[in-house]
């Protein structure tokens, strides 16, 4: 008799950025809204969901941003002067409020695990070297290390070159349990 493993998805921030513009009324109903669908399994107990300090900090930034460029284009500039145009904006209170609702959506739910940080492996950094030369950006390479350190069975991705790159650099240089790269529509499949 086998024992089934508990599937244990760790998910990129593009998974939650796309579940939230999903959600969000503007939205086409045309659009396929698979991350929805996604973290509805998640949320009902299908797998276990992962998600750490990373993720809630860029998916701030992504739609704070959206909020500022807004501010910035209305004011004449282009995206080019959106980096030294944002510190002359702030958000309004509705804006901050939204955005707080949004990442509430993720703390405290029912087989979403929330991976904070009081501490890291010693050979946390030196792993992310290896990922960054590999070609995988910083913040991609924490979150795949993360992962892997929480135990996810599975990396949940929008990005297929994240895939590709991790795939090949743990192949040939960092000694880790085995970690299915995906994506939403590949893990989807397999539940």
């Amino acid at each position: 008799m086998t024992t089934r493993v508990a599937k244990r998805a760790y998910l990129d921030t593009n998974v939650l950025v796309e579940y939230a513009w999903e959600r969000t009324p503007s939205t086409p109903s045309s659009n396929k809204k698979q991350a929805s669908r996604l973290i509805e399994f998640g949320l009902r107990g299908d797998f276990d969901i992962y998600i750490s300090t990373f993720c809630i900090m860029e998916l701030y930034e992504h739609f704070r941003d959206w909020y500022l460029m807004k501010k910035v284009i209305a004011d004449g500039f282009g995206y080019r002067e959106f980096r030294r145009e944002r510190k002359n904006h702030k958000l309004t209170r509705e804006e901050r409020e939204k955005l707080e609702t949004l990442i509430a959506e993720f703390l405290d739910k029912p087989n979403v695990h929330y991976v904070d940080f009081d501490s890291v492996p010693d050979d946390f950094f030196s792993r992310v070297t290896i990922l960054q030369t590999n070609g995988l950006d910083c913040l991609d390479a924490f979150h795949l290390l993360t992962a892997l350190d929480v135990g996810a069975t599975h990396f949940v991705t929008k990005d297929g070159e994240v895939r590709s790159r991790f795939d090949t650099a743990t192949r040939r240089e960092i000694m880790s349990p085995p970690m299915e790269m995906t994506s939403i529509r590949g893990f989807l499949k397999g539940l």
